[in-house]
């Protein structure tokens, strides 16, 4: 699993707020806006139960990333793309690791 966010994060914002009238002819998206942090901290107890019991192998930034929601900066992006990337690298012998630990 790869997260865009360190696995203790819990999203409380209410992106919906933001939204609500500039989306007002589209009300399916604004009902998956609504219900947007409370799914996402969800999957990420799930994915927690899951790499506690070994199902699972996480990889995910130590800090907070450089990016918001939506942006349009493409210095920024790429810098979140090379922390991303260098993050990835990190976990590649562990990665093999876990996956050779299935196979036995």
């Amino acid at each position: 699993v790869i997260l865009t966010q360190p696995l203790e994060f819990m999203d409380k914002k209410d992106y919906f707020k933001l939204f609500r009238y500039k989306y007002l002819k589209f009300p399916n998206f604004i009902d998956c806006l609504e219900n947007r942090s409370q799914q996402y901290n969800q999957k990420v107890r799930e994915v927690k139960e899951l790499l506690n019991q070994n199902d699972v192998y996480v990889i995910c930034p130590q800090k907070s990333l450089p990016i918001q929601l939506m942006t349009s900066n493409p210095d920024l992006v790429q810098k979140t793309y090379e922390i991303g990337r260098e993050d990835g690298l990190k976990h590649l012998e562990k990665l093999n690791e876990w996956l050779n630990s299935w196979n036995r």
